[in-house]
């Protein structure tokens, strides 16, 4: 009897197929969705007014969105001698929008930073805003009377 439970099993397990999870069966729902590119020709998102002008135009997109939704806002820079201060002038470009956003428009959603490379040829540091649907979203359980945890 107990060798017909392991030829049984082995044959299911040799039957049924294996799942591989749920990213690689990810939809276009999972992709982003591009927003807006805003250019940035100054030093700084406060002193440029028609760059204050796009950004509040977004923000009205934005605070739109329905719940569930990340938002990313990308910085690209051509300002540093390297790839490093590159990078370092980019993420502060994203966290001055970040700021400016959250303060003048008081956005709520979570927003994360980050910085990539520009197209070739670009002239101008660049912020290219990114929304994506929340699947790291929990549902919060409250715990049981009486629980000692």
């Amino acid at each position: 009897m107990r060798p017909l439970a392991v030829l049984c099993l082995v044959v299911l397990m040799l039957a049924v197929p294996i799942s591989r999870g749920t990213c690689s069966q990810a939809g276009p729902e999972s992709i982003g969705q591009e927003i807006g590119i805003i250019n940035l020709p100054g030093r700084s998102v406060y002193h440029d007014l028609t760059v204050r002008q796009q950004l509040d135009a977004l923000a009205l997109e934005l605070l739109k969105l329905p719940a569930g939704y990340i938002i990313k806002i990308e910085g690209q820079s051509v300002r540093g001698r390297d790839r490093t201060e590159q990078v370092w002038h980019a993420l502060q470009r994203s966290r001055e929008v970040y700021l400016y956003l959250r303060k003048r428009h008081g956005l709520k959603q979570d927003i994360y930073l980050s910085a990539s490379m520009l197209p070739a040829g670009s002239s101008d540091d660049r912020i290219r805003m990114v929304i994506y649907p929340d699947h790291f979203a929990v549902q919060h359980v409250s715990r049981a009377k009486g629980s000692t945890d």
